[in-house]
């Protein structure tokens, strides 16, 4: 006798789709508008970026520091760590907070008596804070690079109040880009109230990751809200490991928590001097190697020269790059380098060489900054050869 077939189980019904739609519901409500929602409508695809005018820089970052996220520039004393973040900032104050495009001129920190003009139109101020927490700021420096009228700057006593003030820049939405320099000075109180002589072990580790967790969760919670993802530049130093045999003895103060919240980490060196005829230096080479890049790939490196005091060509805090644009154009297909007789082409413009197509930049800064902005658009990777900018 044969056996009955067993009923068959119904299908079953994907309701996932109502029960997500109740799940984003649910959870505008309980943490905010925009909290939770599919990767793609966080906008995280388009990353814009501020330059800091310095094209192997800009180009080892992939394009120049990305906003909305934590970049951190280190290394030992005098490898231009300050003055990279302070041409930045200079730049950043020329753009549209909304757009992110110049809106004025973006080589010169004069624009007082400009109209802005921005590709979305809509212009917003970009407000940068300083937090100079090594107590070095030089009025005459940074005046080369951006406008102390609007730059909202203060020197915090100890790292707790640096701490709280960048938390409450942070949290305020009153500035778009905060720059903490350094990590390596932000002092505990305890640490301050303890006679030297007395061993504070892992207070600054403590407090540097304490801040960078507040750094990390209000830029979200400002993302989630308005959009508006705050962006946070470090500095910081180098120290050396005691007792080291093998491997790098260099270390950065702070623990490691600041290694896996930054998006960028580049490291920074000075080497040798150019001097003048009566050997006076007037130019330091710099070395720079991206060690972590979110944004672009990492461990690019390349080299600058930065002009230490005003010469006829280039001015204190400017640098020659001009030899690096011109590698990088011919990389790219932007610049043609003709044999023999055969002129240089740029921009659909011909010059009888190398050295006159770079004197040219020189002498019209405008038409520069538009050649590296078109490099860098065109830019799908950045240089892996290092190139001295000589």
């Amino acid at each position: 006798m044969a056996k009955k077939k067993t009923d068959e189980k119904p299908k079953e019904i994907d309701d996932r789709g109502e029960r997500l739609a109740l799940f984003y519901k649910q959870a505008a409500k309980n943490y905010g508008k925009g909290a939770v929602g599919f990767a793609i409508d966080h906008g995280h695809g388009d990353i814009k970026r501020v330059t800091t005018g310095i094209l192997p820089l800009d180009a080892s970052l992939g394009g120049g520091l990305p906003i909305g996220r934590v970049s951190m520039f280190y290394g030992p004393k005098s490898s231009s760590k300050t003055t990279s973040f302070l041409r930045a900032a200079g730049r950043a104050q020329r753009m549209c907070s909304n757009c992110w495009t110049p809106a004025f001129p973006i080589w010169t920190p004069h624009y007082e008596k400009q109209k802005p003009s921005c590709v979305c139109g809509d212009y917003r101020q970009t407000n940068v804070a300083w937090l100079d927490v090594e107590g070095v700021w030089d009025d005459k420096w940074s005046d080369r690079f951006l406008d102390r009228n609007t730059l909202i700057f203060t020197q915090p006593e100890t790292g707790e109040q640096t701490c709280d003030i960048a938390h409450s820049l942070l949290d305020t939405g009153v500035a778009d880009i905060i720059v903490i320099d350094s990590l390596a000075f932000m002092i505990p109180i305890a640490e301050l109230e303890k006679s030297a002589s007395e061993a504070v072990v892992g207070n600054q580790a403590r407090l540097i990751g304490n801040l960078f967790r507040k750094v990390v969760s209000t830029t979200n919670k400002k993302g989630q809200g308005d959009g508006r993802r705050p962006t946070v530049w470090f500095t910081n130093q180098i120290r050396h490991k005691v007792g080291v045999m093998f491997g790098s003895p260099e270390t950065v103060p702070g623990g490691f928590a600041q290694g896996f919240a930054t998006s960028t980490e580049t490291r920074m060196a000075p080497g040798k001097y150019k001097e003048d005829e009566d050997k006076r230096p007037y130019a330091a080479l710099m070395r720079i190697r991206n060690e972590k890049n979110k944004t672009a790939p990492a461990k690019m490196e390349a080299e600058y020269l930065l002009y230490i005091r005003d010469m006829e060509i280039k001015k204190a805090g400017q640098v020659a790059d001009e030899s690096y644009a011109i590698k990088l154009g011919r990389q790219l297909g932007l610049v043609d380098v003709g044999k023999g007789s055969a002129g240089t082409t740029c921009s659909g413009e011909t010059f009888g060489g190398i050295s006159l197509l770079e004197k040219h930049w020189m002498e019209n800064p405008d038409k520069y900054e538009d050649f590296k902005a078109i490099l860098l658009a065109n830019m799908s990777t950045p240089v892996h050869d290092i190139v001295q900018a000589t």
